[in-house]
């Protein structure tokens, strides 16, 4: 598993860390249906026998809430309207026990005309000693419905019903058919049902300056956002391992970033184009693959104190090769040369500096040996060094 973001040194600004999720972003472009109800609708229809009569009649769509320009989609168009009384008990006199329909329901999308064929299904009249109203529902065969070219708002709209037949039956023998049609009150202004928001489409690409780097080695990430109209107006969020930052997209759709620190590891990078307007495009994203390898580490072993009548201290100085601080242990031997016996001594960085005080050492040469252990973001690393004691 890969090491969290982290950092052990100072950047040139500060990042805006943000958190993201695809939904916000407006990543799908199929949107779930919108599942729209219209008010109540009231339609003047004549049939043969009832008559002229006020039909209610509730639609309700499946169209989705959001499409990307030219996508396409499967749309049904539904009814559950209410058989006044009066007219249900004219039909049971007939006499009739039930019945079912076919009939041509006209809509516009946005500026395109339909028409759609909805069955009503077996329904029964019931018993019409009292007059009750009956409901009944009407469902179309799904209908593919492609979103135009520019992005807008399109409105869906019913008008007339035409072209319907009713079939009565008596038990289950016919009983004859009843011709319908039902006009709307004010055809000049159709109910509208439902609304689908066309977004334009936007892809995303990505790049790393280099895909493998060291704890600590400055790595662009850079972005490039196409739209299928205008320039893109958004950011783009640069996350690894789900930790976002924001960044503006510029004029030519192009964003950069230098990624914050990661620790060593195979690091899932993304970039995720956010638009301004959500109204406007579809967001869009791309991935890329990060490894990031332990640092090399330096080292720098000053000695201080070389001579017979003070002290002689060694001192560490630890440091990655990216700038960043080593932390752990360093194991720190002094031996003289051409004699027995040495001093070990192990000490614990802080802020990458270790030191070992040996005492007063006799005149002569000696070698000192720093071994850093390493740590999880850098490489161990063994350093040798000689020096010599003088008398005073």
């Amino acid at each position: 598993m890969p090491a969290p973001l982290q950092s052990t040194r100072r950047r040139g600004g500060a990042a805006v860390v943000v958190s993201l999720s695809l939904a916000a972003a407006g990543l799908a472009a199929a949107a779930p249906g919108a599942a729209a109800v219209s008010a109540s609708i009231a339609y003047d229809c004549t049939a043969e026998g009832p008559g002229t009569f006020t039909l209610p009649v509730v639609l309700n769509t499946d169209a989705p809430a959001r499409m990307s320009v030219g996508q396409t989609a499967e749309v049904t168009i539904t009814a559950a309207a209410v058989l006044p009384g009066a007219i249900a008990r004219k039909l049971a006199s007939g006499p009739a026990t039930d019945f079912d329909s076919v009939w041509t329901l006209s809509a516009t999308f946005g500026t395109s005309a339909a028409s759609v064929r909805q069955t009503v299904p077996r329904t029964r009249l019931g018993d019409q000693s009292v007059a009750t109203a009956v409901p009944f529902t009407a469902t179309s065969d799904p209908m593919t419905y492609t979103a135009p070219a520019t992005p807008g708002a399109v409105a869906i709209t019913a008008g007339a019903i035409s072209a319907g037949t009713w079939q009565l039956y008596d038990g289950e023998a016919p009983a004859g058919a009843e011709a319908i049609t039902c006009a709307l009150r004010d055809p000049a202004k159709p109910p509208v049902i439902d609304t689908v928001a066309v977004v334009g489409t936007s892809s995303t690409s990505l790049a790393l300056d280099r895909t493998t780097s060291e704890y600590g080695q400055d790595v662009t990430a850079s972005a490039q956002v196409t739209t299928s109209s205008g320039a893109p107006d958004g950011d783009v969020a640069f996350s690894v391992d789900g930790l976002a930052t924001k960044t503006r997209v510029d004029h030519l759709g192009g964003a950069t970033l230098v990624l914050p620190d990661a620790g060593p590891g195979v690091h899932s990078m993304t970039a995720t184009f956010v638009p301004r307007d959500p109204t406007a495009y579809d967001g869009s994203a791309a991935g890329q693959s990060w490894t990031v390898t332990k640092a090399r580490t330096r080292l720098r072993v000053p000695v201080t104190g070389r001579t017979t009548d003070v002290p002689t201290r060694v001192g560490v100085k630890a440091k990655g090769v990216f700038d960043t601080e080593p932390r752990g242990k360093v194991r720190i031997e002094v031996k003289r040369i051409g004699k027995r016996g040495r001093w070990i001594e192990v000490r614990t960085l802080d802020s990458g500096s270790a030191r070992a005080g040996l005492g007063r050492l006799a005149k002569g040469r000696y070698r000192v040996v720093v071994v850093y252990r390493g740590d999880v973001n850098h490489l161990d690393l063994r350093k040798t060094k000689q020096f010599r004691v003088q008398r005073r």
